[in-house]
């Protein structure tokens, strides 16, 4: 009677480590699919919110940083006394043109073949020099007219050796444009490349036609 008693005890302890064995396994798993399932959606959720974000700030860096796609560029006239002004222009050049320091810091050149042309600009103040009246003076002929980015009526004029801008033609008075309250001369002519000395500008010429219209495209860029 005594084993069969003993017997029975060992049995049941075998029986309930295995149970209690069996029940950890199953926690076990049950606790690690959980844990799984949890990271899974968390790693779902973060890169939702970092691709959100990612959008975000490209947004907001495309609003902030917006491109300057207009080729503008800033030119400084030159005043009667050598000195650049602190006043300045915006314009568009066409294709060839360049700002380069020739005579003054901010000339405008173009070279088409062996033929140079040059853009200088300068500001007057008062009784100073005015060389406007002195193209009157050499006899003009108006070439065309445009209307400015800011909306002045501009007049291309020409004599023997240059084109010049003004705001009245074929003659007056006072006719310069302004740019923060000064005279503004703008005229082009043709330079010897090396002798930098100017010359009598070919009208008939193909080069000459080219450049006419390229002077009038930049009048029409003309910020003033």
């Amino acid at each position: 009677m005594s084993k069969n008693v003993k017997g029975f005890g060992v049995v049941e302890i075998v029986l309930v480590v295995v149970v209690v064995g069996l029940i950890g396994v199953l926690g076990w798993m049950f606790f690690n699919k959980q844990k799984e399932t949890k990271t899974s959606d968390n790693t779902a959720s973060n890169s939702a919110q970092q691709s959100d974000q990612t959008k975000i700030t490209q947004t907001t860096t495309e609003t902030e940083q917006p491109k300057d796609t207009s080729g503008a560029v800033s030119i400084y006239p030159s005043k009667s006394d050598g000195t650049t002004s602190k006043d300045f222009y915006t314009v568009v050049l066409p294709k060839g043109w360049s700002v380069e320091k020739v005579f003054e810091p901010y000339n405008i050149v173009k070279t088409i073949g062996n033929e140079k042309y040059l853009i200088s600009s300068f500001v007057h103040e008062g009784s100073e020099s005015n060389l406007m009246e002195q193209r009157f003076d050499e006899g003009i002929t108006a070439v065309s007219s445009v209307k400015t980015k800011a909306g002045t009526t501009i007049h291309i004029l020409k004599t023997p050796t240059t084109l010049f801008l003004a705001t009245c033609a074929p003659s007056g008075d006072n006719c310069y444009l302004q740019l923060n309250g000064k005279k503004l001369y703008i005229h082009l002519y043709q330079i010897v490349p090396g002798a930098q000395t100017a010359t009598n500008i070919d009208y008939s010429s193909a080069s000459a036609k080219e450049i006419i219209s390229d002077l009038e495209n930049i009048a029409k860029s003309l910020s003033i």
